[in-house]
């Protein structure tokens, strides 16, 4: 983050869930999406998370917070007493969420500022949404990121600041998610960093989101569509 900005600490959930409630979870998420949905889905998960960090040659986020001499503290998960105490504790003016799951009021309305998080898609279109996926199974040639303020719904915030870029094809799917992930990522630290900036000024300019659509992980059927209109757009490209 730009050198004028404090990180007062970093804390990192797990996100674990009680067995009993995970099995759940997924089970019903298997019956939603079909079973081999399901085990697509675990298959991808490399795509947004492990791989574009290796392209980008990052650390592990505690290595980083170690490094800088950034208070590093682990959660069991996001909404529990103990993220509370750390956040209160932090009295920070304003809280930064990345790759994190639901975040109840409890929780976000601790900084002074409250708290933004950075959605990799565009907002309100793909709510839920990975990088690039949902938009190549609408046929859409778009990518982009969106930093929003945290509400009581997911992905559901006031705008604060939106960029768009094309997709970059490759020859395959697996490698056009993980390369216009990277892509993404990156100019998602530089919007970031220019909010924080502005932040007395940008904020004053929210916009409300307006009627989106939410996304999760594509039964079988849609992942085919998804590869289908990749080939397309590839073709396109090439002609």
């Amino acid at each position: 983050v730009a050198s004028q900005h404090t990180v007062a600490r970093v804390i990192y959930s797990e996100e674990r869930v009680p067995r009993k409630k995970s099995w759940k979870r997924r089970l019903r998420k298997a019956m939603r999406i079909g079973i081999l949905g399901a085990l697509n889905g675990i298959r991808m998960r490399r795509w947004f998370s492990e791989e574009p960090a290796d392209l980008l040659h990052l650390r592990a986020i505690g290595e980083v917070a170690e490094s800088l001499h950034v208070p590093f503290h682990v959660t069991s998960a996001i909404n529990t007493e103990r993220t509370i105490e750390l956040m209160r504790d932090a009295r920070a003016d304003i809280g930064i969420s990345l790759g994190n799951s639901y975040i109840g009021r409890n929780v976000f309305s601790i900084p002074g500022m409250g708290m933004i998080n950075i959605h990799h898609e565009v907002l309100p279109q793909f709510r839920g949404a990975h990088t690039v996926l949902w938009q190549l199974h609408e046929g859409r040639a778009e990518t982009g990121y969106t930093i929003h303020r945290i509400d009581a719904t997911i992905d559901g915030g006031a705008i604060i600041h939106g960029e768009k870029m094309p997709i970059e094809l490759r020859p395959t799917l697996h490698e056009t998610v993980v390369q216009n992930c990277a892509r993404v990522y990156e100019r998602s630290v530089d919007g970031l960093i220019d909010v924080l900036d502005r932040f007395d000024d940008v904020v004053d300019r929210v916009a409300p989101q307006g009627e989106g659509r939410s996304f999760t992980t594509p039964s079988f059927r849609q992942f085919l569509r998804m590869s289908r209109n990749h080939r397309q757009l590839l073709r396109s490209a090439r002609a």
